[in-house]
């Protein structure tokens, strides 16, 4: 027993007690949504939602769930593509009293069919596509969102917030908010059922410590089947603040996933250290907040992200504490601790008789306080197991016993020490091995399994099966993967199968962990080298992504050290260089380049998708979709700034104006889309890209004495001729002899908001090498705008070909818009302008 004196300073880092309003979610939501209602709620790509946009059409898919028959904690199954239609789904069941199952259409059917038939879920929102993926499930019970009559349907259900009386009951706290089905230790993954609770202390302690709220932009990063999907759709939507949703493609770890923190000005991003790890150096500038979560972080990968202008979160959690339980906010290489509990919640690290240990005694972390758990669906004794009574809380308080060890430190702040138990963390993902092991055992060619996991190099984690065959049977490691490939989701899929004739064993009769055999990643003697342009493609992005000199073509990914997360990279490095799909899922399947290279050669995208590459140039270059629809809206408007895109820059000291405008050159010599001039002719207007010596532009000098608002407006509301003017104009202001203003406008037609910092970054490049009298040295670009326009014409063909892709679209358009009216007529404040002007004004707040 501890005294009191020892007791003292665990109670008070236990002093967790936030007040804040326990509301169920729809309430809390709809708060923000009468503060922000014209806000932005979520941005996918093109789409933007307001808040007032979102509630609408999460009220209206409520009212129809509602409608349906979906009541209090009814389950509601989730399987939809990561869109904005993921989080109205989950607002819209938690408005109509339901529980949020989401299934991952990536998980092989047997787990989804296991997780349908364990949850009894009353409905399926899902869409046709994802359809196909999915167990058979009652055609009656399922809603189809991408369905012309569900949207039919749904556009005449009412836009109001469901209120109790259409609702039949009253939503409360301790209502089940969702149900998320995590890795167990008997062959089956359990339930994990999550009331409204704790959500509420999860919101607030991100606001308080991660400076959450209006303005900030969070990314929808993890597996739409893990509880931190969840969390981050939740957080930012309960906050005012911004979701950010994209594809699976924009997702990848590494530049795919760079590029889009950077392009959608990323502010609050969690990731796991795997993720971090395999980031560029340069990346995630914008973002102001990075959560590093579930697994142990390394001091090197601190270290690396430490010094950028951002907070560095170390958070620890498990799925039966509402996503998370302790934050360390000031993480660095010599404070690795997983910090203090967040708002509400309490610490306990007890010993096997739940006796708290003194400070700095490792114990077992016990969760208690607001998030914890409802338990285990049907899971009764596994729930009394986990899930007991808290004897330092008020009456009928519980605790949940993580199984991990830690302990505390002088300072408060708490240290992971690892598992108690056999389960373990890759990739932020919590795996129970008997589940794989289990599973194995089922092949009738395995009489007794093993799965274990192994860290060589440090850092480096991957599962590792060992089997003993039955006897007569000599199942290869290869056969046996593609076993557990099919019915494990890719993250639990062992890094390699070894055979071995038996489990080692100690003196005392016990599997002797540290004799068996580590895996050994190395390339095949009888190898084949490479015999097509593709499979040599394949073969060279094989060695690039796992870090090996070379391989050949019966190698397998897997038994070279690959896993799924370097899967991952894979998948994003074939699309593109081959501008192919490959699913993480087909590697599994297909795992030598000689397999994958058959596998892409018949599969239906290899036909129908051209490959991205420099192509060459017929005599009359088209235009792109991008540029027809801003060239024709220019000829429609006539001369006009709406389309320029000027921006500003400071240069402060010394500066080599003949350096400069030589630069300007340099940049419309590398980029061809800078100097392409638009003519008409018979046909309509086509692509002319003009010889580096004929566009170059010209720097035209401005001195100015005063405010230099106005001869900056006049620099950038000059309007472009496309016909005849090259869609890059550059004015400098002088506003002191060492104070200069660079005016750089570019037509959209050329460039986006998104050019502007590579732009900027080639012709800081230039102007340096311009000073020291040279030329810039930089490697020709493999592609230019021109490559992509023919690549792009390439794949969606002819309108005029019933089977190419643009007559496919624009069928499918033509049916969807079919009825609807030619204007949009919402009730104006004021009469409809005969003609679009453009015209707008500036508010100062």
């Amino acid at each position: 027993m501890l005294s009191a004196d020892e007791k003292r300073p665990l109670n008070t880092w236990n002093d967790t007690t936030h007040t804040l309003d326990e509301l169920p979610v729809p309430q809390l939501f709809e708060r923000q949504v009468t503060k922000h209602a014209n806000a932005q709620a979520i941005v996918f790509g093109d789409t933007h939602l307001t808040y007032a946009e979102l509630d609408e059409r999460a009220n209206r898919l409520a009212h129809r769930l509602i409608e349906l028959g979906i009541g209090r904690e009814s389950r509601v199954a989730v399987a939809l593509p990561r869109s904005p239609e993921l989080p109205i789904a989950l607002l819209a069941i938690l408005k109509a009293g339901g529980t949020y199952l989401p299934l991952d259409a990536d998980y092989p059917s047997t787990r989804l069919a296991y997780m349908i038939g364990d949850a009894q879920p009353a409905l399926l929102l899902t869409t046709r596509e994802n359809q196909k993926t999915l167990p058979a499930f009652d055609a009656a019970g399922t809603l189809l969102l991408d369905d012309a009559q569900c949207q039919a349907d749904l556009a005449q259900q009412p836009s109001h917030a469901p209120s109790d009386s259409e609702r039949g009951f009253t939503l409360v706290p301790h209502q089940s908010a969702y149900i998320i089905y995590t890795s167990g230790s008997t062959g089956q993954p359990k339930g994990v059922v999550v009331p409204h609770r704790g959500l509420p202390h999860l919101v607030s302690t991100h606001q308080r410590r991660c400076e959450l709220g209006p303005g900030c932009r969070v990314l929808q990063f993890a597996s739409p089947g893990f509880d931190a999907a969840i969390s981050e759709m939740l957080r930012p939507l309960l906050s005012g603040a911004t979701l950010v949703m994209a594809s699976p493609e924009q997702l990848a770890p590494g530049a795919p996933l760079a590029a889009l923190v950077e392009r959608t000005s990323i502010t609050h991003l969690t990731l796991t250290p795997a993720v971090l790890a395999v980031m560029p150096d340069d990346s995630l500038a914008s973002v102001r907040c990075l959560i590093v979560a579930g697994e142990a972080f390394s001091p090197a990968l601190v270290e690396r992200w430490e010094s950028r202008q951002r907070r560095l979160v170390n958070a620890y959690g498990p799925t039966e504490a509402t996503v998370l339980a302790t934050m360390n906010a000031t993480l660095s290489p010599s404070d690795l601790s997983i910090g203090t509990p967040i708002d509400n919640v309490r610490i306990h690290l007890l010993d096997a008789g739940l006796r708290q240990v003194p400070l700095g005694t490792p114990g077992e972390i016990c969760i208690g306080g607001a998030g914890i758990a409802r338990g285990y669906l049907n899971r009764s004794g596994l729930t009394a197991e986990r899930f007991v009574a808290d004897p330092f809380g008020p009456p009928g308080a519980r605790l949940y016993r993580s199984g991990d060890l830690g302990r505390w430190r002088d300072d408060g702040s708490l240290e992971f020490l690892g598992r108690i138990d056999d389960q373990v963390k890759i990739r932020g993902f919590r795996i129970e091995p008997g589940e794989i092991q289990a599973l194995l055992e089922q092949h009738p060619g395995v009489a007794q399994a093993l799965v274990h996991l192994h860290e060589n190099p440090p850092g480096s984690k991957r599962l590792v099966a060992y089997a003993v065959p039955t006897d007569g049977q000599h199942p290869q490691p290869e056969t046996l993967r593609r076993f557990l490939a099919e019915r494990l989701p890719d993250h639990m899929v062992p890094a390699a199968v070894l055979m071995l004739p038996a489990l080692p064993l100690t003196a005392h009769g016990k599997i002797d962990r540290q004799a068996l055999p580590a895996p050994t990643f190395a390339a095949r003697a009888d190898s084949r080298a490479p015999r097509t342009p593709r499979e040599r493609t394949l073969a060279t992005l094989f060695a690039d992504t796992l870090g090996v000199p070379d391989i050949g073509i019966d190698d397998s990914f897997f038994d070279l050290g690959g896993h799924s997360l370097l899967a991952i990279q894979l998948a994003g490095r074939v699309r593109e260089s081959l501008g192919l799909d490959l699913s993480v899922r087909t590697l599994f399947e297909a795992p030598s380049v000689a397999e994958l290279a058959a596998r892409l050669d018949s599969s239906p995208t290899a036909a129908d998708r051209p490959r991205l590459a420099s192509a060459l140039r017929p005599e009359r270059l088209p235009l792109s979709p991008a540029q027809q629809r801003l060239w024709f809206l220019q000829k429609l408007e006539g001369p006009g700034a709406t389309y320029n895109l000027p921006s500003g820059w400071l240069l402060e000291g010394p500066l080599d104006t003949d350096a400069l405008e030589a630069s300007l050159g340099d940049l419309t010599d590398r980029h061809e889309s800078l100097r392409t001039i638009f003519p008409e002719a018979e046909t309509g207007p086509h692509q002319h890209i003009l010889p580096p010596t004929q566009a170059r532009p010209s720097l035209e000098r401005v001195d100015v004495a005063g405010d230099p608002r106005a001869a900056l407006e006049q620099a950038a509301s000059r309007p472009f001729d496309l016909a005849t003017q090259i869609p890059l104009r550059a004015t400098l202001l002088r506003l002191a002899p060492e104070r200069h203003l660079l005016v750089l406008v570019l037509h959209h037609i050329a460039a986006d908001g998104w050019s502007i910092a590579p732009l900027m970054a080639d012709l800081s490049t230039a102007y340096a090498a311009r000073r020291n009298g040279r030329a810039p040295e930089w490697a020709a670009l493999p592609l230019q705008y021109a490559d992509y326009t023919l690549w792009q014409h390439a794949m969606l063909g002819s309108p005029e070909n019933p089977d190419s892709l643009s007559a496919r679209q624009l069928a499918h358009w033509r049916d969807a818009l079919s009825g609807l009216p030619d204007l949009c007529t919402p009730l104006p404040d004021r009469p409809r302008p005969a003609l679009l002007s453009q015209r707008g004004g500036l508010l100062a707040l």
